[in-house]
């Protein structure tokens, strides 16, 4: 019983030598810490500690930081969220003793889960700990990416670097701490960052110049060597060797064997870790593009419908003015119709021919006149416009809205994963259901836009398509046409490895990249990049403007003219025959009259 009373003694004697000696160490370390963060709150974590020495750590934390507030933590609390409840500016400092090293290494990790930025103080009151163990402690802090963690040891303060490899560092009393902390993630030292490799134009895109060098090209890509080149990183590509779906993706990043994945849709990411938005894009349809209408249909080009039923309507009003005055005239009802549907055509055609009946009634003659200046009018307004159309191709009506699809019999052709999506929006009442039964699944939609077919539709991003608006424009052939037929607005971020430590970084570079104008610029530039990688290739047409006029081009009017002729042609023919016929009958009467 003596023996027992003895070790215990022995051993608080022991435990209380190693706390005084940290006692003032962490002490220090806390005053400074406040007086350069201003921390909010210290979180405590005593776990799993003996009864002597709760005590013991209860006297110390009364001795430090006495002008914070504090929580004692003793047990792993997996759903509090230290940002929510507390605030994103705290300290940890955890007591390690070698009974509790792996218990508390647990909780710490499981409570700060969300918060793997904020500082951290490991404090061991033990006398066991070598350069070896610290050693390990310090790689098992890298690897949990608890990177701005002190560890407090024999009255000695070590932190650690990770870039270019993983060094340990003593700190002297009289060192300011802020900066040691903040130099931490200031340089990458040539470290790899480790971006799979994404071909996924216009944001990201890799070429070979004329020179033969490797360049990079996209507004993400070079959001990425932007974040690059100022912490003197080295960009490594590669593409893994695993599913290229969303839990695979996770997988690997949450094993950080990658560092970066350059496209991810905010909202689809899953369990993965996103960046800030670099932009939005909206998910629009765009059409085979409708080549021209055939020429015949330009004859009705000039006017619009609205119009042609108003002139047909004047034209039948004036038919039945001319009828009726006939009619009242004394002609009979069918002369009357005949001699008034001639005379309205030969008024369209301003052939004008006056019967001097007509002209001896006021209110007609009043009516012709006004006819005439109208058909005169029209007449020259129909044949300016038509020769301005018929100088330039005129396109057929394209398929703009959702009604539009139902009149053509086009496919379109989307990633599998843009297919879910649109699955999802229609189950959500966002679209009609049969949306989808134009949607065919293709893996290869996504390829460069020089490359599509023609016979089928696309969804595509916006800012694939001002890129593909711009190369149309340089020519005088369209392939496509952008319809109003929109599927959603997507904010397009880049997905990161699970704890990253530069994440806050990499945010506040795309917020700087943004609000400086350079995404949009990096945008602009990829048109001229992607000439330059012969990525699109520009069908240039030399075709004039002036187009003239072909035989097939106006079919119906020339077989409404040949008919026309042959009509005339008969009449005239037929009338000469009736006359020679009537003229050698009469003939005929005289003849035998006089031989009587």
């Amino acid at each position: 019983m003596k023996v027992d009373k003895i070790t215990f003694h022995i051993s608080v004697l022991v435990l209380w030598i190693a706390m005084v000696r940290t006692e003032e160490r962490l002490g220090e370390v806390i005053s400074q810490l406040q007086q350069e963060y201003d921390f909010q709150c210290i979180l405590y974590f005593i776990i799993e500690v003996t009864k002597n020495q709760r005590i013991l750590v209860l006297d110390k934390i009364d001795s430090v930081g006495k002008d914070i507030p504090t929580l004692i933590l003793n047990q792993t609390y997996v759903d509090l969220d230290i940002r929510e409840e507390f605030n994103s500016n705290i300290l940890s400092v955890v007591f390690i003793t070698e009974s509790n090293k792996d218990l508390a290494l647990e909780v710490v990790t499981e409570t700060l889960d969300a918060n793997f930025h904020s500082k951290v103080i490991f404090d061991f009151f033990t006398e066991t700990y070598s350069i070896v163990d610290l050693e390990v402690f310090m790689q098992w802090l890298w690897s949990e990416r608890i990177i701005n963690s002190l560890v407090i040891m024999n009255n000695h303060s070590y932190i650690f670097n990770p870039y270019p490899y993983l060094t340990i560092t003593e700190i002297a009393s009289d060192t300011a701490l802020k900066p040691i902390f903040e130099g931490k993630l200031a340089n990458l030292h040539k470290s790899n960052v480790t971006v799979i490799e994404v071909d996924g134009a216009p944001r990201t895109m890799k070429y070979i110049d004329r020179k033969g060098n490797i360049q990079h090209a996209g507004y993400i890509m070079k959001t990425i060597l932007a974040f690059i080149s100022k912490y003197n990183g080295t960009l490594y590509e590669h593409i893994p060797n695993i599913t290229k779906d969303i839990p695979g993706i996770t997988q690997h990043l949450n094993s950080r064997e990658s560092d970066l994945l350059p496209l991810m849709a905010m909202g689809f990411e899953g369990n993965m870790r996103i960046t800030n938005p670099v932009t939005s894009v909206d998910y629009c349809l765009i059409m085979p593009y409708q080549q021209e209408l055939p020429r015949v249909y330009y004859l009705m080009l000039p006017f619009q419908t609205s119009v042609w039923i108003l002139l047909i309507i004047a034209l039948l009003i004036l038919l039945l003015v001319l009828v009726v005055a006939d009619i009242l005239l004394g002609t009979n009802s069918y002369s009357a119709f005949q001699y008034a549907f001639f005379h309205v055509l030969r008024l369209i055609t301003q052939q004008l021919h006056f019967r001097i009946r007509f002209l001896k009634n006021r209110w007609i003659l009043v009516i012709h006149l006004l006819a005439i200046l109208l058909f005169t009018l029209l007449g020259s307004l129909y044949q300016s416009e038509l020769s301005s159309f018929y100088t330039k191709s005129v396109p057929a009506e394209q398929i703009t809205y959702y009604s539009d699809l139902k009149k053509f019999d086009y496919k379109i052709l989307v990633n599998p994963e843009v297919y879910d999506v649109a699955n999802m929006l229609v189950a959500l009442k966002m679209f009609p259901r049969s949306l989808l039964n134009y949607f065919t699944k293709d893996i290869s939609s996504h390829k460069k836009l020089s490359q599509l077919n023609t016979d089928y539709g696309y969804l595509v991003g916006e800012d694939e398509l001002k890129l593909f608006e711009e190369l149309q424009d340089r020519s005088s052939t369209k392939y496509f046409f952008r319809s109003k037929i929109c599927l959603m607005k997507t904010l397009i971020c880049m997905a990161i490895q699970k704890d990253y430590p530069f994440e806050h970084i990499l945010n506040d570079i795309i917020l700087r990249m943004a609000e400086s104008g350079l995404i949009e610029k990096w945008e602009k530039d990829f048109l001229y990049e992607s000439i330059e990688a012969r990525c699109f290739k520009m069908n240039l047409s030399y075709e004039s403007s002036l187009r003239p006029l072909k035989i097939k081009d106006l079919y119906v009017a020339w077989l409404l003219f040949s008919v026309g002729i042959l009509v005339g042609l008969f009449t005239f023919c037929g009338e000469k025959v009736r006359r020679l016929v009537s003229y050698k009958l009469k003939g005929n009467k005289g003849s035998l009259k006089r031989r009587r």
